[in-house]
């Protein structure tokens, strides 16, 4: 491969997409994990959608801000719209 061919599809990624998900840690916790991958997070949104609670009642129980829930509810939306379509 030519070292044309790999600068040509090397992708970068700045800070800002990695900074996206991340939120607070409980104290002395050592890494940063990302919303999107923290399981506890991720179930009391789903959890909450499937209620039919409002993003700003899940942020408040969660302690995030409703525009990450808005972001993971987006991206799991499979998981609590089809429980909403099998239970309908």
């Amino acid at each position: 491969m030519s070292d044309r061919f790999f600068e040509a599809t090397r992708v970068v990624m700045d800070g800002r997409l990695g900074r996206m998900f991340t939120g607070p840690r409980v104290k002395g916790a050592s890494t940063r994990i990302r919303l999107d991958q923290d399981p506890r997070i991720i179930e009391g949104v789903v959890d909450g959608s499937r209620k039919g609670q409002s993003p700003q009642q899940i942020a408040n129980r969660l302690g995030i801000s409703p525009s990450s829930v808005l972001k993971v509810k987006a991206l799991f939306r499979e998981r609590w719209q089809g429980y909403i379509e099998e239970n309908a």
